[in-house]
């Protein structure tokens, strides 16, 4: 539970934010080897074992060599070679950008996969685990699973003991008004599924988790079952997924509409791979300090203004202070990321008689 609820939904909404700017990630694209590069850093920056691993791929629109797959490992401290796995793909499509007429963003798909990947990757990266974990992110996963399927073989060929794999594939689009999950797999793989709503039965119990079949789709789970691996699919609903997938409009805004979906499918995912990898020892303790001074002058109310002013937090923090965010009653209306000065001001405008609550976070570069 102390890991589940350091998940940050600013965090997320971060990756699938910079993800979805390179416009498009087709897979043997520059922008995918790009993407595929700044993952591998960000996973490097957390202290994992990183491989990117090259794959070359025949597909349904042409052959070559695609991006990397991208494979971060947390060492266990008991079981080094005996894993837990997590995956995402981090290519997208859309023929509009395949003939060169627009854009395949992919936020929903599967830029929100990554985010849980990474999210997942930099809470679990703070605590110590028996079991390995490893963090994947896949290529060319939209032209029929390239990237799992060269990782997965990979795995088989080299012997690897895998305890299960959890997909991240599409968890930002929410159909209706309640948090669900349509968890995806064979009858073959039952026990793991069984696992995943266990977890869920424990510490979600009001969300709804249903096994279904997917028709006429697949994700990168199928590599790993293909190999002799148990592997499942928890996915936002098999049947009103996002309508904008595969097209330039699958954007943060229609296609993500739920930050708070993403959020309890990565904590989901961690609750996963926690449990089977098993925690040693008490977690880290961290130290963020706050901003100094947070001061709010309404001199000039008749002007329906209001001036913000801080200063930067004490030193002490475990990590490095890489942001501010402003808030107004609880939406972030600012974010000031120069921080070369002492003393800080922001100037938001309202209407005259309305009330409204502002606070000031210092965003550290572990989130």
């Amino acid at each position: 539970r102390e890991m589940m609820d350091q998940v940050n939904k600013d965090s997320l909404e971060y990756t699938i934010q910079y993800l979805q700017d390179y416009q498009n990630r087709l897979w043997n694209s520059d922008n995918a080897f790009a993407a595929s590069d700044w993952i591998a850093a960000r996973m490097e920056a957390l202290g994992l074992e990183v491989e990117q691993q090259p794959f070359y791929a025949t597909t349904w629109l042409g052959s070559g060599q695609s991006a990397p797959n991208v494979i971060g490992i947390q060492r266990g401290t008991l079981y080094p070679d005996v894993y837990v796995v997590c995956g995402s793909h981090f290519d997208s499509f859309s023929y509009e950008a395949y003939y060169g007429e627009g854009d395949c963003p992919g936020a929903d798909d599967n830029a929100s996969g990554v985010a849980s990947v990474l999210e997942s990757a930099r809470i679990m990266t703070q605590y110590e685990f028996e079991y390995s974990i490893v963090y994947c992110a896949y290529g060319c996963e939209e032209m029929g699973l390239f990237g799992s399927e060269a990782y997965a073989s990979r795995c088989q060929q080299q012997g690897m003991e895998i305890l299960g794999y959890f997909n991240n594939d599409m968890n930002g689009y929410l159909w209706g008004d309640q948090i669900h999950i349509h968890c995806i797999y064979p009858n073959s793989v039952a026990p793991i599924g069984n696992y995943y709503m266990n977890i869920g039965n424990v510490y979600f119990p009001d969300m709804p988790i249903e096994h279904k079949n997917l028709v006429g789709g697949d994700s990168d789970h199928t590599s790993f079952n293909n190999h002799g691996y148990m592997g499942i699919y928890p996915f936002e609903d098999v049947d009103h997924y996002s309508s904008f997938i595969h097209t330039p409009n699958d954007l943060i805004g229609n296609s993500v509409n739920s930050f708070e979906m993403s959020q309890r499918y990565c904590q989901m995912n961690i609750g996963c791979l926690a449990e089977i990898a098993n925690l040693v020892g008490p977690g880290p303790q961290i130290q963020c300090n706050p901003v100094q001074n947070f001061a709010i002058d309404d001199h000039s109310r008749e002007m329906s203004t209001v001036i913000l002013t801080w200063n930067q937090p004490l030193p002490g923090s475990t990590g490095i202070c890489d942001r501010f965010d402003v808030y107004r009653d609880d939406n972030k209306i600012a974010a000031i990321s120069d921080m070369t000065y002492s003393v800080y001001e922001y100037t938001d405008t309202i209407s005259v008689g309305v009330h409204a609550n502002y606070y000031i976070t210092a965003v550290y570069n572990d989130g």
